[in-house]
């Protein structure tokens, strides 16, 4: 859901009319998987982007937002920064292998 949501907004948003690339990595350390998104769009950093009232009546909604709320609330970090013109989006979740008691 993290990557689809992310990636869609790259797609989306990051290139305006024009086509751009976006890399996307993904590593297991020890009991982190990081994601990390790169893209050389439009600078937008996703995490100054108010989180939406969720409480809020659906006519009384407005739009936006949603997404990356969701991916908020679905990792333990998310970092985002613009370095020699690239959007750098960072996140890790916590692994826990149920199956080995870890």
């Amino acid at each position: 859901l993290v990557t689809e949501e992310v990636f869609v907004n790259i797609a989306k948003y990051a290139y305006k009319d024009k086509k751009g690339d976006v890399e996307i990595s993904f590593k297991k350390n020890g009991n982190e998987i990081v994601l990390q998104f790169v893209d050389s769009g439009v600078q937008y950093n996703p995490l100054e982007k108010a989180n939406p009232y969720i409480q809020a009546g659906l006519r009384d909604r407005q739009n936006g937002g949603l997404g990356i709320f969701m991916v908020k609330k679905s990792v333990d970090y998310i970092g985002y920064e613009y370095k020699d013109n690239k959007n750098i989006l960072k996140m890790f979740r916590l692994w826990y292998d149920v199956s080995q008691g870890k």
